[in-house]
């Protein structure tokens, strides 16, 4: 292996190869202190409620990122009551739903 083309290739292509596979395996997690697996933490009842009125309506939800799904579905989750407000209490209450099992094989 005297073509210097040919080695960075090779370094290229097994840095290429480990950077997806870790990539995968950990876009939904990050690692904390200990390196254990975390899910990132959900967002404050206070970054939510921008008018700072007690409860979170469709549009001041909008205003948050989120990676999956669509704003309208995740709101609807939460609001358990379904009065088109989310209050402190039914944030604080919900949990998210798991992915089904055959999702989480995929992901690994």
């Amino acid at each position: 292996m005297k073509n210097p083309v040919i080695k960075i290739s090779i370094l290229f292509a097994v840095f290429l190869s480990f950077s997806q596979f870790s990539f995968a395996k950990g876009r939904d997690a990050v690692l904390d202190k200990g390196q254990h697996r975390v899910r990132p933490q959900r967002p404050a009842f206070s970054t939510l409620d921008l008018d700072g009125d007690g409860s979170v309506v469709l549009e001041e939800f909008k205003r948050q990122p989120i990676k999956r799904r669509s704003h309208e579905e995740i709101f609807g989750h939460i609001d358990a009551d379904a009065d088109g407000v989310i209050s402190e209490q039914e944030f604080n209450s919900h949990k998210p739903p798991r992915r089904a099992k055959r999702d989480r094989n995929k992901s690994n």
